[in-house]
């Protein structure tokens, strides 16, 4: 009776921490001026380590926001690369912050906007599969992305542009990076311009 109980309890426990970890985003904040900062989708895994490798901040760490003050590096583990990106820090700040914070689910359509790049989001239900969710997003810079019924297609002024795993996007004014939900609808997206 005890393994059963200590085998229900550990489940849940493990379920609690899923539910929470997917709860969770990630804001990296570059420095204290406005809009130099990205945040990463949901379903993120990160790592900040200080110079001696530890891991100080993690995904699985708590809501909060922890000051850059010397050197770090963070590593992100994203869905839409194949391998993880490296940010070497001195300053600014990393937020931990809840997800359900920053979504709205009432809205369908919506004007959203990026390091200064605005893009208008189009969510409809599939016409193959209603419990699936379609996405278009027009963006101010030129850049259109769209995925229909499991096809993604991303072009510049009309241009055909390639998609990397999901979904990272290479351009020649920046890197556009999408990670969308097709079973509920959620979008997140960052726009990168070359510098």
């Amino acid at each position: 009776m005890k393994t059963i109980l200590t085998t229900m309890i550990t489940l849940a426990l493990f379920i609690s921490s899923q539910l929470n970890a997917q709860s969770k985003i990630l804001k990296l904040n570059f420095s204290d001026e406005t809009n130099k900062w990205i945040m990463f989708p949901p379903d993120s895994k990160f790592f900040l380590t200080n110079e001696n490798k530890e891991i100080v901040l993690s995904h699985k760490s708590g809501y909060g926001t922890f000051k850059i003050d010397k050197k770090y590096t963070l590593e992100i583990i994203t869905t839409y690369r194949d391998d993880s990106e490296m940010y070497h820090l001195e300053n600014g700040s990393i937020e931990i912050v809840e997800r359900d914070s920053f979504i709205n689910k009432k809205s369908k359509e919506r004007n959203y906007s990026s390091h200064a790049t605005n893009a208008e989001k189009i969510i409809f239900n599939s016409t193959i599969n209603e419990e699936k969710k379609n996405l278009i997003l027009k963006f101010n810079n030129g850049i259109e992305f769209s995925y229909i019924d499991g096809i993604t297609k991303a072009t510049l002024n009309e241009k055909n542009l390639n998609i990397q795993g999901k979904y990272y996007i290479e351009t020649e004014i920046g890197i556009l990076k999408i990670s969308f939900n097709p079973k509920n609808g959620e979008t997140w997206w960052v726009f990168d311009y070359l510098k």
